[in-house]
């Protein structure tokens, strides 16, 4: 379909990053790699297939150079390996190497759940009076440059602007401009 844009698979550069990546709602997939990694190399055109596929997931890479200690904590040991998280905790295996079978049956298996889950808590009837949370945490500059346009405008409602107002917005670097300065 011509107008359905490629998902943009992110990059993980620091520990704060993968931390905050990993407790999204939405289940997120690490790609754990090494630039020269040949194996890695030759995966990426199917890591974007899954990624257009499943886009209720999060693609991020962590480069294993940059991210040794993250890389121990979670077991790393054989590159590419792929976790896949969701508020902060593992889901299913760990899949060690390019397997493609393997790997859209964890997403398929848990993705879904997720999705399923969220769902379900979606369609519960709220308690009168009850307050909802609010994640207002701040968004690096960086960070912000790497989230969706509609991940912008939730965490930008956290932070009080209104949904109208936000639709007089046209582009990305608008809607990152407004939230630095709303963190300020």
């Amino acid at each position: 379909h011509p107008s359905r844009k490629t998902q943009m698979i992110r990059e993980v550069k620091t520990a704060p990053d993968f931390h905050s990546l990993i407790s999204s709602t939405q289940p997120v997939l690490i790609e754990w790699y090494s630039p020269t990694c040949g194996a890695c190399i030759r995966f990426d055109s199917q890591l974007e297939q899954l990624s257009n596929r499943f886009r209720e997931v999060i693609f991020a890479k962590a480069n294993v150079n940059d991210l040794r200690d993250l890389m121990a904590q979670h077991n790393v040991a054989v590159t590419p390996t792929f976790t896949l998280f969701a508020r902060g905790r593992q889901l299913g295996q760990t899949i060690e190497g390019g397997n493609l079978g393997s790997l859209t049956s964890l997403i398929e298996q848990h993705a879904t759940q997720q999705q399923q889950q969220q769902q379900q808590q979606q369609q519960q009837p709220q308690m009168s009076g009850a307050s909802k949370v609010i994640d207002r945490r701040h968004i690096t500059m960086e960070e912000a440059q790497t989230m969706h346009v509609h991940e912008l405008k939730d965490h930008l409602q956290t932070w009080g602007v209104k949904e109208d107002e936000l639709g007089t917005y046209r582009d990305k670097s608008e809607l990152v401009h407004l939230l630095m300065e709303k963190q300020s």
